[in-house]
């Protein structure tokens, strides 16, 4: 006979059954998004120390984070080696195509000399505005000590023009002419021109051939169409604004802002801003070539995910020295404070027998800590209070990192 119902015992036997099935699956399935996450950071963190391996070091003669300053004006270095020059015009069609790089607004002259200086220099924001001209006059000594010379000023002054021609400025009608990088009006800029006894901010014609230019120092890498030249790339938006990427870094929210280079595996990548010396790697002992890097930020999840900071966008230093050095929050434990993304071992050579052991000093530590112990990282802003260990000063016993690798669960 044919059974068509089950007895309170049964019932009761398959209910406990789901309820075990049930316990034991849901803390498998969060360790198993849990280990996803450490798998997808792994993989961040191993990009970067793939592209310092494999694309940086092609760029890095190109960077010049310690520069001498001969001349700073307003916090920025002029470009002394190359001194003043007169600029080769651009055609219009040149002009154009040049246009979005440089930051040039208008493209409407077949001999333009002032966009041939923002070529040269290499960008707008390198040739000097008529405030930095200003204040170069003044920090020269061009006219008197009483004199302060400002962005708009016109006036009668004696002058000494020499320091200028120290610089390779030459005069044109008894006057130097040096391009400012404000487009006034399609056609026209404006000029400082400077004479023994006079002083004038013009307007002038993009045309104007006696004009000189001045750059500051352009301290640009390339370092996105490296990574886009190195690897294969979804998509690539080279131009995207790095200040951008600051300001997303501030809100901690990236959902909207287009990301320098997306990979083939689905990492996006944001640039915030070229080699230059960060707080968090400075502070005493700390090497040279340590304290200055690239901020780049991965979102390790692709196009899922929040696209929020320290939730599946992170930030890695990539530092002048090469070294890749993952960036923390300093509210919760996430990204480099967390042993959850990158889990580290750190151990060294014992030679207290006659046969080299290899020993471990630290088991499961979080990147902060490890580099930290075993002084790959110096700063005391990124330590926070960690301190190197004593062996670890010693080079005979080689203190060194092995990384965990993350087991992938599917």
């Amino acid at each position: 006979m044919k059974k068509t119902s089950f007895t309170l015992t049964e019932l009761v036997t398959v209910m406990l059954v789901i309820t075990i099935v049930i316990t034991v699956s849901m803390p498998l399935t969060k360790k198993k998004f849990d280990k996803i996450d450490s798998a997808a950071y792994y993989m961040g963190y191993t990009m970067m120390k793939d592209i310092s391996a494999n694309a940086y070091p092609d760029i890095k003669d190109e960077i010049r984070p310690d520069v001498p300053c001969d001349i700073k004006i307003n916090g920025r270095c002029v470009d002394t080696e190359k001194g003043a020059f007169s600029p080769t015009p651009l055609t219009k069609s040149e002009c154009t195509n040049k246009r979005t790089k440089l930051g040039i607004s208008f493209c409407t002259e077949n001999y333009d000399y002032w966009a041939g200086a923002v070529d040269e220099c290499g960008g707008k924001e390198y040739l000097f505005s008529a405030a930095d001209i200003a204040s170069l006059i003044n920090y020269l000594g061009v006219y008197p000590s009483d004199v302060l010379i400002e962005a708009n000023t016109s006036g009668n002054y004696p002058a000494d023009l020499s320091p200028l021609f120290n610089l390779g400025f030459t005069p044109f009608n008894n006057a130097v002419w040096i391009w400012a990088n404000a487009e006034v009006t399609n056609k026209q800029t404006n000029v400082r021109s400077l004479r023994y006894n006079l002083t004038q901010l013009q307007l002038v014609n993009r045309v104007t051939s006696y004009a000189q230019g001045i750059c500051f120092v352009k301290n640009e890498s390339n370092l996105c169409e490296k990574i886009v030249e190195t690897y294969n790339i979804s998509e690539s938006n080279c131009n995207a604004s790095m200040s951008s990427v600051a300001t997303a870094a501030a809100t901690g929210d990236f959902s909207s802002l287009t990301p320098h280079i997306i990979l083939s595996n689905g990492l996006k990548i944001y640039i915030a801003n070229e080699m230059e010396p960060l707080s968090i790697l400075s502070g005493a002992g700390v090497e040279e070539d340590d304290k200055s890097a690239f901020t780049i930020y991965i979102d390790v999840n692709g196009k899922s995910g929040k696209s929020e900071l320290f939730n599946d966008v992170f930030p890695y230093y990539l530092l002048y020295s090469g070294k890749v050095v993952p960036g923390y929050d300093t509210v919760s434990r996430s990204g480099g404070n967390n042993n959850e993304h990158l889990s580290i071992n750190v151990v060294y050579d014992d030679y207290t027998t006659d046969l080299r052991q290899i020993k471990l000093l630290m088991r499961n530590a979080n990147f902060q800590s490890a580099a930290c112990a075993i002084g790959i990282i110096k700063s005391p802003n990124y330590c926070q209070g960690k301190t190197q260990y004593e062996i670890c000063k010693d080079i005979v016993h080689d203190c060194r990192m092995i990384i965990n690798e993350p087991v992938k669960v599917f």
